[in-house]
């Protein structure tokens, strides 16, 4: 499998590469399944007796891996949209316009409609909007900056570093190109407050998945591969041990374990973006690339789902077949929703993004003309 696209003569990482689309997928999955657990059921430490037993250790496990979950999409993020920028930067072939349209509609399509279904989950189960301050600054990406994340969608927390994320690499490759020069120093500003407020760990962990792109040609070899697997692996036993415990200092260096996981991650995607396990690969293509098409769309919508089916389904403080078969039959319910809703919205990105190119070119050709009229 080919591990780069090109488009428009510009070489880019590929949507379609299988094992990263499994990847992806993956993460979306744990954290997922992980908030299933945390809605509906019990602290640990609450489970009734005989309650504890390895079943129950094995799915409460699930749920301890969001944050490793979170940092996969980061780094991916960084691989996929940083390497476009990259790619686009050294083919000379980079338009601040297109960015802001393509960055706009992927994130802005499902998001709005993710807060404003939030807002009325939060209305149903609280009967009022008081949540509507923090959802409409989760919009914009001003949450855990001057607002503070939705009580009733807290994965939206990472939504808002995704948006400056974009903002940041925007900015730089406006300095580069010598686009907008004027609004990139206003940016860098509004990026340096920004990043003085949120972990500005994440935005490095971000610009490795970057600099993977960029020297991924390098670092095929599976070597590399098994090194960064251990690496991750140790990064992510490291912080389970000390993030959540007493000890603060343990707490503190909590980054530095992160950062193992992110630069083991980062050394396993290009042997995973290689021709051979393109092939392994390739039978799962299918549900590889629809998993991961929506994997946003789940991401964003399905904890104001879960809470809405609070009002239905009551928390369980046991565990056995019955409150199993309710956990399997809560998560098939919510992905299904989910899924829906990725039909109505964001799977319309690529039809809204070429309506928004389109017509931004007519009415850039008509101020132009005017122009030349006058």
């Amino acid at each position: 499998m080919a591990t780069v696209e090109r488009q428009s003569g510009v070489s880019r990482p590929s949507s379609q590469i299988v094992a990263l689309d499994i990847a992806r997928a993956m993460a979306a999955m744990i954290v997922f399944l992980g908030h299933v657990r945390i809605v509906f059921f019990v602290p640990w430490d609450e489970l009734s007796a005989g309650s504890h037993t390895l079943g129950a250790e094995l799915l409460y496990a699930v749920a301890r891996f969001g944050q490793e979950a979170v940092l996969v999409f980061f780094v991916l993020s960084g691989f996929f949209v940083g390497g476009q920028v990259i790619a686009r930067l050294e083919a000379k072939h980079f338009n601040l316009r297109d960015y802001v349209i393509d960055r706009a509609t992927r994130l802005m399509l499902p998001l709005v409609p993710a807060c404003v279904l939030t807002a009325v989950v939060g209305y149903l189960l609280a009967g009022n909007f008081a949540d509507l301050p923090a959802l409409l600054g989760s919009a914009f990406g001003l949450n855990g900056i001057f607002v503070d994340t939705s009580f009733y969608n807290p994965p939206l927390w990472s939504i808002a570093f995704e948006i400056w994320f974009y903002v940041a690499a925007g900015a730089v490759a406006c300095i580069f190109t010598g686009q907008a020069r004027a609004l990139a120093l206003i940016l860098f500003i509004a990026i340096g407050y920004v990043f003085s407020i949120l972990n500005a760990s994440f935005l490095l962990f971000w610009v490795i998945g970057a600099l993977v792109y960029k020297c991924h040609d390098d670092l095929k070899k599976p070597v590399y591969f098994y090194a960064g697997l251990v690496i991750a692996i140790v990064g992510a036993a490291l912080f389970e041990t000390h993030h959540a415990g007493p000890d603060v200092m343990a707490r503190d260096r909590a980054v530095y374990w992160q950062a193992l996981v992110c630069v083991g991650f980062g050394l396993m995607i290009p042997y995973l973006t290689t021709e051979v396990v393109g092939k392994l690969m390739q039978p799962f293509a299918k549900v590889a690339s629809f998993m991961a098409a929506s994997s946003y769309s789940l991401y964003v919508f399905h904890y104001p789902v879960l809470k809405a089916m609070t009002l239905f389904v009551p928390r369980m403080e046991s565990f056995g077949v019955g409150p199993v078969l309710a956990y399997v039959t809560i998560s098939v319910a919510s992905f299904s929703i989910c899924l829906g809703l990725w039909w109505m919205f964001e799977r319309h990105t690529d039809d809204l993004r070429r309506w928004f190119k389109d017509n931004s070119s007519i009415r850039t050709s008509v101020v132009k003309s005017a122009l030349q009229d006058v």
